[in-house]
């Protein structure tokens, strides 16, 4: 759980750094890999859960 964590948080600093570097295009894809990591554990957790 916590190396998820970690590359969750890494992620989420790119964006941040992309966006205040005024690279939206990239800020977009890595939001886009962002979210889709967090429906990934979403859907495993509920899984898990039954």
């Amino acid at each position: 759980m916590d190396k998820e964590r970690e590359e969750l948080c890494r992620a989420l600093a790119k964006i941040i750094a992309f966006k205040r570097a005024g690279k939206d295009k990239e800020a977009e894809e890595w939001f886009v890999k962002l979210v889709s990591r967090l429906a990934v554990i979403k859907a495993r957790d509920s899984d898990a859960k039954g």
